[in-house]
């Protein structure tokens, strides 16, 4: 499909798909009369051939859109190979490198994996880590009183009620 015949059928499709503008807006803004753009202007945004001709200028936008962002991408990956291989300084030319490595992936992280992995741990380190732990746990019975005793909430049998009077 070419253009619409309607001049502002096509102006009002126009408006939509390369202005950005809502249905209303570009329902008055193609020259209908504003009154009644909040019910025609998506009404007529539903039109077959209208809705099919916003999305046509829509997709010629965006490959017009991904164009240019390429020429910029190809524009800049020159530049800076430029001053990559350009006399001057040296810090200019390490950035310079640097982006054109980020450009390029290639700063990204290699995913290695591992499927076996053998440790050696000797006898002292083990015993130093169980009497450690001894202590750790040891302690902490201690200083955290098991429940049941006064001064503890038992929340396992609590039912959600308040707690009782030899619980608090």
């Amino acid at each position: 499909m070419l253009t619409l015949k309607n001049p502002r059928h096509e102006r009002f499709a126009q408006l939509i798909a390369v202005a950005g503008l809502s249905a209303c807006e570009a329902y008055t803004q193609a020259g209908y009369k504003s009154k009644s753009a909040e019910s025609n202007g998506p009404r007529l945004a539903r039109n077959e051939q209208i809705a099919s001709r916003i999305e046509q200028l829509r997709a010629k936008k965006q490959a017009k859109t991904e164009a240019k962002l390429e020429i910029s991408r190809d524009r800049i990956v020159k530049e800076l190979a430029d001053m990559a291989l350009a006399k001057g300084s040296s810090m200019i030319k390490l950035k310079a490198i640097e982006l054109l490595n980020k450009m390029q992936g290639y700063n990204e992280p290699e995913s290695v994996e591992h499927s076996h992995i053998h440790l050696t741990v000797n006898s002292a380190l083990i015993n130093e880590l169980r009497a450690g732990y001894a202590a750790l746990t040891e302690r902490n019975a201690k200083v955290l009183p098991l429940p049941g005793e006064p001064g503890v909430i038992d929340i396992a049998a609590t039912d959600g009620s308040a707690p009782q009077e030899g619980e608090r």
